[in-house]
């Protein structure tokens, strides 16, 4: 698979009103246990990202893997394994709804916030999440 995948942003004006940013505590807070911890430092790279690049970038997958401290797991420079944690990190955020991918595997829109956690979902989360589901 590519080395590398086009990031761009993914307009949503409920989101941009009531949702919190990938830069804000409820990420990590609330989110990690849900998406897990590389799925969460991924989406705030590709926060910080978007906000030098509203326009769009091509993301770095070795580059971005070695930095979040995960492998590759394809040949050296070239490709990205399938299952390398940080393809399974994407999926996550398209599978999530917090992307969506528009060329699978290649191209992929991300929401500049996220939502509040569905009822559902935050009940199911460690106690220590629970307390702040409202915004830590």
């Amino acid at each position: 698979m590519p080395a590398t995948v086009h990031i761009a942003p993914l307009p949503d004006l409920t989101l941009e009103r009531v949702g919190f940013p990938l830069n804000h505590a409820y990420l990590e807070q609330v989110y990690c246990s849900v998406l897990g911890p590389t799925t969460v430092l991924l989406l705030r790279r590709i926060g910080d990202l978007l906000d030098g690049h509203p326009e769009g970038m091509h993301l770095d997958l070795v580059e971005t893997s070695r930095s979040l401290g995960v492998g590759a797991r394809g040949a050296e420079g070239a490709e990205v394994g399938r299952n390398a944690p940080i393809r399974r990190a994407l999926d996550r955020i398209a599978m999530f709804g917090l992307g969506k991918w528009t060329e699978p595997g290649e191209a992929l829109a991300v929401h500049a916030k996220v939502p509040a956690l569905s009822r559902h979902r935050a009940e199911r989360l460690p106690t220590s999440s629970r307390r702040c589901t409202g915004a830590c």
